[in-house]
């Protein structure tokens, strides 16, 4: 068997273990049992058992730069066994190194093509290298491992991969065919909770809120407070009690789900809703019939019979008129006062948000600012940017301020007042992020930005609406990323 390729591993860290134990210390426990590990391998340093014992410690401990440093002493033995290049595969792993990876689990397989969990590993790679670049033959790729890894092995983990990639890649059939067959599989409370989200993809509700309260149950669960009292099933009767309705999950859940409000108003004698400190305001002036809370008060504070966390309403939904012009409301001298304060009431003003999130999951709902120049570019246009806080890095500041983008965030206390901006604008344009639902539970004419393969709840991307929202058409990319055919279609809608 070849020895590891000395041009893959030189200078990926420095070869002095001593300094990367000091450099990698991030708690007593730690420190110790990687000063075991050392010792332990300073009395075989070449017995490939020990290296490989000791390496494999290390990548437990997230440790990875130090295990590759132990690898990096074995280049001059020969006849590396198997697990050797697999271990150093899932070193490089670690390291995101997935080109290293690819190359050491490679010549683990040429030996062994049998291994269904290396298969499966390999399929993650691609699978990360799809997501990384949105080339769709990396998708293919890690299909055809991930099948493999199943072939060999029924087991759920590889086929809950099968799933997501084909749904990635477009195959509503064998999506969905592949989804029944993981519920015979074991599925753990998250594959319910995403069973439940790709059948709202679908539009096949009635299945999706069979399974929607796994939310609470997955490995991750979604946070809700504990409160010591009923949970309201939605059946029982309650019109002599009082519900307590709580907030949960993001900002934007909480003006897409809160529209749901009105629903139990007439089932309850009393209805009381919790949400966040920043859209407190907001929801307060736009539900006055209601008690509002913020969700840093103590529940003990006041009584209720009952509660129920606010997605949960969404099991009452009106399928004939679930698609609302507006729900959330601002005051009208404040939306003058924003106008007359901040913007040129002799040019078109529009609102944007392009950036959402870091997590790699979800980074495809985001948009490179450089898109909007087709529209930067009109005539008597002027754009102003609604990023904020984490949402507003140093070089977007920068970029904006090259493209003559005013951001509007320092103006912005809470959601009320990037509500009243909102209302202020005559139209918005973003990606899906917070500033769509609100744009649209405001009523806001906006144009939503989709890529081709969108979050579950946009179950409705055709049309002069988004299902959500009377006021928000989608523009939905033909390929992941196709962008600039987007803004063309957009750039022909503000001409007209």
């Amino acid at each position: 068997m070849n020895c590891l390729k000395e041009k893959n591993f030189k200078n990926k860290v420095s070869s002095d273990l001593t300094k990367s134990i000091d450099n990698s210390l991030m708690t007593e426990n730690i420190e110790k049992n990687i000063k075991e590990i050392k010792r332990e391998f300073d009395r075989n340093p070449r017995d490939e058992y020990t290296i490989i014992k000791c390496a494999d410690r290390l990548n437990k401990l997230n440790q990875p730069k130090i295990a590759l440093n132990i690898l990096k002493r074995t280049y001059n033995l020969k006849n590396h066994s198997l697990d050797f290049y697999r271990l150093c595969g899932d070193t490089m792993f670690k390291l995101n190194d997935l080109e290293s990876a690819i190359e050491q689990y490679e010549i683990f397989l040429h030996h062994d093509n049998k291994n269904p969990l290396l298969l499966n590993r390999m399929g993650n790679i691609y699978e990360m290298k799809y997501d990384n670049t949105f080339d769709k033959k990396y998708l293919d790729i890690a299909i055809q491992y991930f099948t493999k890894a199943f072939n060999l092995e029924n087991n759920r983990l590889y086929l809950k991969n099968l799933v997501i990639c084909f749904g990635k890649i477009g195959d509503t059939k064998t999506h969905r065919e592949l989804f029944k067959k993981l519920l015979d599989c074991n599925p753990t409370a998250g594959d319910l909770w995403d069973y439940s989200c790709s059948n709202f993809r679908y539009g096949d509700f009635e299945e999706s809120f069979k399974y929607i309260d796994y939310r609470f149950l997955k490995e991750n669960p979604i946070y809700y407070p504990k409160i010591n009292k009923p949970l309201w099933n939605l059946k029982e009767d309650i019109s002599n009690k009082t519900l307590l309705v709580h907030t949960e999950q993001g900002f934007g859940d909480t003006f897409m789900f809160s529209r749901f409000l009105k629903k139990v108003k007439d089932k309850a004698k009393k209805v009381i809703f919790v949400t966040q400190k920043n859209t407190y305001r907001l929801i307060k002036n736009s539900f006055l019939d209601f008690e509002i809370y913020p969700d840093d008060i103590d529940l003990t504070s006041f009584d209720f019979d009952y509660h129920i966390p606010l997605m949960t309403l969404i099991k009452l939904w009106d399928f004939e008129g679930n698609t609302l012009n507006q729900y959330l409301k601002v005051k009208e001298n404040d939306i003058e006062e924003f106008k007359n304060k901040f913007l040129d009431n002799k040019k078109l003003n529009i609102g944007i948000s392009y950036y959402g999130t870091e997590n790699n999951a979800f980074k495809y709902r985001n948009v490179d600012l450089v898109e909007f120049e087709p529209i930067n570019n009109l005539k008597n246009v002027q754009l102003y940017s609604f990023q904020y806080g984490d949402k507003l890095k140093d070089e977007f500041k920068i970029q904006e301020n090259n493209m003559g983008i005013i951001n509007l965030s320092k103006h912005f206390k809470d959601f009320y007042d990037t509500a009243a901006a909102v209302c202020a604008m005559d139209l918005i344009i973003t990606s899906d992020n917070v500033l769509l639902n609100l744009a649209g539970a405001l009523g806001k004419k906006t144009y939503a930005l989709m890529n081709a393969y969108s979050e579950y709840r946009w179950y409705k991307l055709q049309g002069d609406n988004i299902g959500w929202y009377k006021s928000v058409k989608p523009f939905v990319a033909s390929e992941m990323n196709g962008w600039k055919q987007i803004f063309n279609k957009v750039v022909n809608n503000i001409g007209e």
